[in-house]
């Protein structure tokens, strides 16, 4: 197994200068098969009317034989993952993403990487983003799935928005405020409004996790 530390951080769970939300969190796991690839990861979500310039330090990682990360940072892809690193710019109530081309060898095992991410001249305040690559036997677990594909209308919205899905899954859905706060949260199925008549103008993001545990997000915009 190889170990490697490149660095220590005090770390802080929010950005202090920059409103950011993580998709579908700070912490992404992934099982695959033996002898697989993968592309998935966290979606950065600028939440501001700001222009974000984010950075990036390597923490830790822990891989078994075999099997190892590949970053892309939002379009900038890298073989192994570098110590540090800059992303592309975020603009505003736009998004980025942290991702990893997860490759398994032959043997079975836990994988992890730890990255340090922060906006740049604010190196103190940022947020640790976690990889586990959990490599399983054929069969020994169901292999990762597709996540749910959604549509939302009308955004802007008023009242209502209608979550449509092109088939009668069982989901449930979250809508989180700009700050990150989990403002309504109900299971549904199929195709589903939402009424909205709690939330203030604003831009809010909707989250759809479906029963294998996978999440998609979209942003939309209350305005009355």
């Amino acid at each position: 197994m190889r170990t490697f530390f490149i660095t220590s951080f005090t770390f802080l769970f929010f950005s202090a200068s920059a409103q950011l939300s993580y998709s579908p969190s700070k912490t992404f796991v992934m099982y695959l098969n033996k002898n697989k690839l993968h592309y998935d990861g966290i979606m950065i979500h600028n939440l501001s009317n700001d222009t974000v310039k984010l950075k990036w330090s390597l923490v830790s990682i822990d891989t078994i034989a075999g099997s190892y990360f590949d970053f892309c940072a939002s379009g900038d892809c890298y073989l192994g993952i570098p110590a540090s690193g800059s992303f592309p710019i975020i603009n505003p109530l736009d998004s980025g993403w942290a991702k990893m081309h997860f490759w398994t060898g032959n043997n079975t095992g836990t994988c992890k990487a730890v990255l340090y991410v922060y906006e740049l001249g604010n190196s103190e305040n940022g947020d640790t983003l976690t990889y586990y690559l959990h490599v399983t036997e054929p069969n020994s677990i169901a292999e990762v799935k597709t996540p749910v594909v959604f549509s939302v209308y009308p955004n802007p919205a008023n009242n209502n928005i209608c979550i449509r899905i092109p088939a009668e899954i069982t989901y449930r859905y979250s809508i989180y405020d700009i700050t990150g706060k989990e403002v309504i949260s109900e299971k549904a199925k199929g195709n589903y409004n939402v009424p909205l008549g709690t939330l203030v103008n604003g831009l809010y993001v909707l989250s759809v996790k479906d029963s294998s545990g996978k999440v998609q997000t979209k942003k939309f915009r209350v305005e009355r």
